[in-house]
């Protein structure tokens, strides 16, 4: 281990070592290595930008400021942001047994790129050592594996101006149980009522699917059915996308999952709609990027393509909803997988689509807030919140000295007990001011208020 104060120069060492490697997985990973950590990036910021940087370097910090050397094998390629919101990873490995309160991401100079909404390519610049605390700590040992959601909490990347941008993502590691929503979770095998998989796009990591009660069946878009009719039509190779929560000892417990169509193993593409033509249920797809196994490769020059939809399944990114072609509009951003993609001699390639999801702006960044309860009205059913030490909290990238969380009745309250205990749902009257601790999700409704949709405490002291 290593002092706080001497990760960044033991980092840029590492990245010296390394700056020949290319980006990318790391071929030799393997989900059978012990004391991996996996680490799953929430992309969602709001954004119409993909914003991609080369990890050069990454270190966990303990409590008392020890930190780790550097844990990946070769450098990786990451995107930070995806119009999409759709998940990228890392897998760190050989991680030793210990209580982690910090992931140390080292960006290398000159790495940052991003791909605007318009097709145009930007540089982006940011900080050297990307520091994501990580809410209640990450304890991990050395001889299983562990699992880390981070996502956003601050300000979106900038509206691509000129040739360049700054953007210094502000970013935490989600509770254990966070809202996930993984795709490309490939069967590995069916064991009872539980499904074995590899995360694709997280160096094929083993995670484990489970089905939460009430959760809801998808099979490529007919619906209907229930987990044993899922399950029986469930073979070893299928791709899954699931909704639900991802535990840090490697289980996803889905409140949805959906199977998407076999046989096409051909990277999707990334674009926006430049010209829609009914009459032939088709459209002009402007292709920024393509996308494979949670990997995305931008294109250095974007390419059209004449995408048929008469026979795919088009819905939105956001909430799942079944779409017609009547529906699409121009400058939508959708992901394409298709069929067939034949070239024409003097025209446009025909791209046959499977499969259409479209997104009219970027998905909306999904923070996950950290702070000390001040004070509770049940009155008014509002929990006043304050900074925790000298951690800030920021609400749209603005630091705030305090925050208005608004609960109603609906909101599930869960109490965490310390030291890797049990949790149990409790009322608004249970919650302790000046000695809980609280994380919350919800939705901004002003400068310094929050209705929340989910809250967890714990004692603090």
């Amino acid at each position: 281990m290593i002092r706080l104060s001497k990760v960044l120069p033991v980092l840029l060492l590492a990245f010296a070592a390394c700056s020949g490697g290319g980006g990318g997985a790391n071929p030799a990973a393997t989900t059978s290595t012990p004391g991996s950590v996996h680490i799953v990036i929430d992309t969602a910021t709001g954004s119409d930008s993909l914003v991609q940087f080369q990890v050069a370097a990454a270190a966990l910090e303990r409590s008392d400021g020890l930190s780790t050397g550097n844990l990946l094998a070769t450098p990786e390629l990451v995107v930070l942001a995806d119009p999409t919101g759709e998940a990228d990873g890392l897998l760190l490995k050989n991680v030793p047994t210990g209580s982690y309160t910090t992931l140390h991401l080292l960006l290398a100079p000159g790495s940052g790129t991003a791909l605007t909404a318009n097709g145009t390519l930007a540089a982006v610049t940011s900080v050297a050592d990307l520091a994501v605390p990580i809410a209640e700590g990450l304890q991990h040992n050395a001889n299983g594996r562990s699992w880390l959601a981070i996502g956003h909490n601050g300000v979106i990347p900038p509206a691509g101006v000129g040739s360049s941008m700054h953007w210094e993502p502000q970013m935490s590691g989600r509770l254990d149980g966070s809202a996930q929503a993984m795709a490309g979770l490939r069967v590995a095998l069916v064991q009872g009522t539980n499904v074995m998989t590899q995360a694709s796009g997280i160096d094929d990591g083993s995670l484990q699917l489970e089905f939460a009660a009430g959760c809801t069946f998808d099979d490529h878009g007919n619906g209907g059915g229930g987990r044993d009719d899922f399950l029986r039509g469930t073979v070893r190779g299928d791709d899954l996308v699931a909704e639900g929560e991802l535990h840090r000892d490697g289980r996803f417990v889905a409140s949805h999952v959906r199977r998407g169509s076999r046989g096409n193993d051909g990277p999707r593409l990334l674009g926006r709609i430049d010209v829609l033509r009914p009459a032939a249920e088709s459209f002009v797809l402007h292709v920024l990027a393509e996308v494979r196994s949670g990997g995305r490769r931008l294109l250095p020059t974007p390419v059209d393509v004449l995408v048929s939809a008469s026979s795919a399944r088009i819905h939105a990114s956001d909430d799942r909803r079944t779409l017609v072609f009547a529906d699409l509009q121009v400058g939508q951003l959708a992901k394409v997988e298709w069929t067939s993609r034949t070239p024409r001699q003097g025209d446009l390639d025909l791209v046959v689509a499977r499969e259409i999801e479209v997104t009219s702006s970027g998905v909306p960044m999904r923070p996950e807030w950290e702070g000390a309860v001040q004070s509770v009205d049940l009155g008014t059913r509002m929990i006043v919140v304050v900074p925790r030490s000298n951690d800030p909290i920021f609400i749209e990238g603005q630091s705030v000295s305090s925050v208005d969380v608004h609960l109603d009745t609906a909101v599930t309250i869960e109490r965490k007990e310390r030291r890797g205990g049990g949790s149990s749902t409790i009322l608004l009257d249970a919650v302790v001011p000046g000695t809980d601790r609280i994380w919350w999700r919800g939705a901004v409704t002003g400068p310094t208020a929050i209705d929340a949709s989910w809250v967890r405490v714990r004692d603090d002291g």
